[in-house]
């Protein structure tokens, strides 16, 4: 058995007891991985527990269970040892754009019924704004809207520094920081997202991130609008042959997420405005948005989990939000189990849907298509042809969709 078929046998297995001594017996092997696995038996993630919260709002963490087992080194010893393992968890609530705005609007006074998630998050402080960042960065160039993002992270740091005695006692919001102290915190914040913007790497890394989901949500739409007759399985293929052809990326959760809008695009929130849409300036903009969804979930996946300081092994993600889209997808397709090489901080997620359980569905035979674009020579191709694209190339794809939606 090759180290990514056990691998792939520990993060599928049903039974937690399975999937533990799999790995205690074969560790040796699986030294550098660390296997979070959402099970009904392990640690609490605190904060990080999915939970309903007010009017809408939801925690939202990328398992589909409250309790996730941890399986490295340190947890294996200490099990053998002692018979129990201390996890150092941190929990990590990221805030969306639309959750940092409604805290500005709250502190102003224009948004009452935030207060119970405004309670929440000063009374945690775990959060983590990134996701806002991220979304400003091709942003802020306009003057105007670097304005109204340069006011919004002022009243973050507003609250990011509450006098929370202060405020529990009379619910007047005032920041322990001098008048000065808050303007450098949010000019630090500024500079941050330039400093994203000015560096060749991350500027790279977040585009091609938002890029790339962009991409494959246009090419969805593009599916639905030009084959909305033919099946879902002629949809599926044409979907799967795009991925290897032109991204050189098999995406297993927008693979799980195209199957689900093709047999019920109508039954998906997360489509919602892209069924309401007959203007294509209005489904490209819904589009933009949604692709910053995906994107944010793909990121959580990718840079979060494994801890960075003292006493956090773990950072458990979750998202602090309202949007019904977002909730949709993470809820429609959560995380089974994530592994994480420690050596490269490559992540191998997972997912509690099984895409080729799924597509045996509509007749399309999973052992073909595991051979066609799984097989370790058709990783390889397209490994090769990704290497020798322009870095720009998916610019183009995005022009010759955009246009397509655009002429409908």
């Amino acid at each position: 058995m090759s180290e990514f078929e056990l691998l792939k046998s520990i993060c599928t297995s049903d039974n937690h007891v399975t999937a533990y001594n799999l790995y205690k017996n074969n560790r040796s092997h699986l030294s550098n991985y660390n296997i979070v696995i959402g099970s009904e038996f392990g640690a609490d993630p605190g904060l990080s527990k999915n939970s309903i919260l007010f009017q809408g709002f939801n925690v939202l963490n990328l398992f589909n269970n409250n309790k996730m087992l941890f399986l490295d080194k340190i947890s294996i010893e200490n099990l053998e040892l002692y018979g129990n393992d201390s996890i150092e968890l941190l929990p990590r609530l990221l805030l969306d754009s639309q959750t940092v705005r409604y805290i500005e609007a709250y502190i102003k006074g224009r948004l009452p019924k935030f207060k119970i998630i405004f309670d929440y998050l000063v009374t945690s402080k775990n959060y983590d704004i990134n996701p806002y960042y991220f979304e400003c960065v091709n942003k802020i160039s306009d003057i105007l809207v670097a304005r109204e993002i340069e006011q919004t992270l002022y009243y973050y740091e507003i609250m990011d520094s509450i006098d929370l005695q202060l405020y529990l006692n009379t619910g007047i919001i005032n920041s322990e920081l001098s008048e000065l102290e808050i303007q450098f915190k949010k000019n630090s914040d500024l500079d941050y997202i330039f400093n994203l913007k000015s560096d060749v790497n991350a500027s790279a890394y977040l585009n091609n991130l938002y890029k790339t989901s962009y991409t494959l949500l246009l090419k969805m739409i593009d599916i639905q609008f030009n084959f909305g007759s033919s099946s879902t399985s002629n949809k599926i293929l044409l979907f799967l042959e795009f991925l290897d052809t032109q991204i050189y990326k098999m995406c297993a959760r927008e693979m799980i997420l195209s199957v689900l809008y093709f047999q019920k695009k109508n039954n998906l929130r997360f489509f919602k405005e892209i069924v309401l849409h007959r203007d294509g300036k209005k489904i490209l903009s819904s589009l933009k948005r949604m692709a910053w969804d995906t994107a944010h979930i793909r990121f959580a996946e990718n840079n979060y989990i494994i801890g960075q300081g003292i006493g956090e092994r773990y950072v458990i993600p979750s998202f602090l939000t309202n949007d019904s889209g977002l909730a949709d997808i993470i809820q429609k397709i959560p995380l089974k189990s994530i592994a994480i090489d420690t050596i490269s901080n490559k992540t191998y997620p997972f997912y509690s849907i099984d895409y080729f359980n799924l597509i045996r569905d509509y007749s399309i035979d999973s052992n073909s298509i595991y051979t066609k674009y799984f097989s370790v020579e058709s990783i390889s191709a397209r490994r090769d042809k990704l290497g020798n694209e322009k870095s720009n190339y998916l610019d183009n794809i995005i022009e010759e969709y955009e246009d397509a939606i655009l002429s409908k």
